[in-house]
């Protein structure tokens, strides 16, 4: 069926009425109205403001001149908090001072009246002449910092803690020690003979804890380390063996350049050759001719440097050198003019050889005669 809503004639002050038809039936419906949800506020008790601030202190005023100056006002019995925060004071003329300030935390109304009536507007005069009057005012944020105390949990358990249960015992024994010393002056024994004692019963005991603790061995590991062994030992006397031969190599190479060298001495190096060739024969004997040679060498240096000694005179000086003879000029070389009309013809390039034989070259379609001696009928 069809449901068809009109709306009614009414007035414009009153609220719009909806008519509705529903199976031939009409049905009048009013619209509800709308309420805004107003948001629930706590509601605030009432309270004093009882915590104060105190500003526009002098930046350098130490804080005791401060609380000697509020000493009428302040003490324990109508304050529970108090707190100064000393300013800075610039040392350039570009930045201001920051001046000081306290807080003060009052029980009772009364006393904050008594204290701003007392110190507000009070003056501070430093050496320099410059003076700050203070200003008292309610403190904005009107709660307390609260000191949070925890508890440690291992307070008055040091007794059933274990590292201070062995420290304990270490005490006693450092005691028991001290006392057995005491007793053993009856032994007559030395210091040295008592610490020889007991290094030898510390050293006693070391070695029976470490065999104690030594990995047991079994055959079979036994065998294994022994084969090892003999691997590493063969392995040396091969290594032995190869320097053995190495070394015998290089003495005979050695041996046959030094015969070669005896039997054939250069000419320059005669001499050598010849020293060479003695040591090689004789042994001994080159040695002894090597020697008489460098000391001859020797006294031979030694004469010439006493003849330069010797002739060692001022020289005479040299006779002034005889001006040169100036040259002539040489002549110009005359040339026959030349005619650039006539020029003399350049000689012919003989022809190769191999540019007989060459294929003539085609350049775009045509055909070059081919470069050969031209013969005429």
């Amino acid at each position: 069926m069809s449901a068809v809503a009109t709306p009614s004639s009414t007035p414009l002050d009153s609220p719009k009425v909806v008519t509705k038809v529903v199976d031939g039936k009409t049905s009048t419906e009013k619209p509800k109205k709308r309420t805004k949800k107003r948001s629930k506020r706590h509601a605030r008790k009432p309270t004093l403001k009882t915590k104060v601030i105190v500003r526009r202190l002098p930046p350098n005023l130490p804080e005791e001149i401060f609380f000697n100056s509020v000493k009428p006002w302040v003490n324990q019995d109508n304050v529970d908090y108090s707190l100064y925060v000393p300013g800075k004071l610039s040392k350039s003329k570009a930045k201001e001072s920051v001046f000081s300030r306290a807080y003060f935390h009052f029980k009772t109304m009364e006393a904050v009246i008594a204290f701003h009536q007392g110190f507000d507007g009070h003056g501070f005069m430093d050496s320099r002449g410059n003076e700050n009057r203070a200003v008292v005012e309610f403190a904005p944020y009107q709660k307390i910092p609260r000191e949070h105390k925890t508890v440690d949990v291992r307070q008055g358990t040091i007794d059933e803690d274990q590292d201070y249960l062995d420290f304990l015992e270490s005490l006693k024994a450092e005691e028991k020690s001290k006392h057995d010393l005491e007793n053993e002056t009856g032994d007559g024994l030395t210091q040295i003979e008592r610490l020889e004692n007991r290094i030898a019963i510390i050293t006693a005991k070391t070695l029976a804890a470490e065999q104690a603790n030594k990995p047991k061995t079994t055959p079979l590991l036994e065998h294994l380390r022994a084969q090892k062994a003999a691997q590493a030992a063969a392995r040396v006397k091969s290594s032995g063996k190869k320097t053995r031969k190495q070394r015998s190599e290089k003495s005979g190479s050695t041996k046959k350049t030094e015969g070669k060298n005896a039997q054939s001495p250069s000419v320059s190096g005669g001499v050598a050759g010849t020293a060479a060739a003695a040591a090689a024969s004789g042994g001994g004997g080159g040695g002894e001719v090597v020697k008489k040679k460098r000391e001859r060498n020797r006294k031979k240096k030694d004469g010439d440097k006493k003849e330069g000694e010797g002739t060692n005179s001022p020289k005479p000086p040299r006779p002034p050198r005889e001006p040169r003879e100036a040259k002539e000029p040489k002549e110009p070389r005359e040339r026959p003019p030349r005619d650039p009309k006539t020029k003399a013809p350049k000689p012919k390039r003989p022809a190769r050889k191999n540019d007989e034989n060459k294929p003539p070259v085609k350049i775009l379609g045509r055909q070059t005669p081919a470069a050969g001696p031209s013969t005429s009928g």
